[in-house]
């Protein structure tokens, strides 16, 4: 599991909540200009879990959390890794929500072994 403490200056930026599967207790922050590749599926990252309905998802690196924690190990190489992270709305502002799905335009979201 990957956890971090605030490690560094974000007052100003803008920082979004995300998770690794979008049914996960588990959350962290990252600055929304750390996170690219904006899509919607309904497969996560890590472990590829189905959800329900499609889902906001982004990519970033592991080493870029703010706060809280990922379910991601770092055991499979050097760091940083790019991971595949769940934007779920109820965790964000309205605001912050409608930043991300900016982000992500009209794209429709991924199926298959989409990651």
């Amino acid at each position: 599991m990957l956890t971090a403490e605030i490690h560094r200056s974000h007052a100003a930026e803008e920082c979004i909540v995300v998770r690794r599967q979008w049914s996960d207790w588990r959350k962290a922050t990252f600055r929304l200009s750390d996170l690219h590749g904006f899509h919607r599926s309904r497969i996560s990252g890590g472990v590829n879990a189905i959800s329900p309905k499609p889902f906001l998802h982004a990519y970033a690196k592991c080493t870029d959390v703010v706060a809280g924690d990922l379910v991601h190990s770092c055991r499979h190489g050097p760091t940083p890794h790019e991971i595949k992270v769940c934007i779920v709305q109820k965790d964000n502002t309205k605001a912050m929500y409608a930043a991300a799905l900016a982000k992500a335009g009209r794209v429709r979201f991924k199926v298959a072994n989409d990651n």
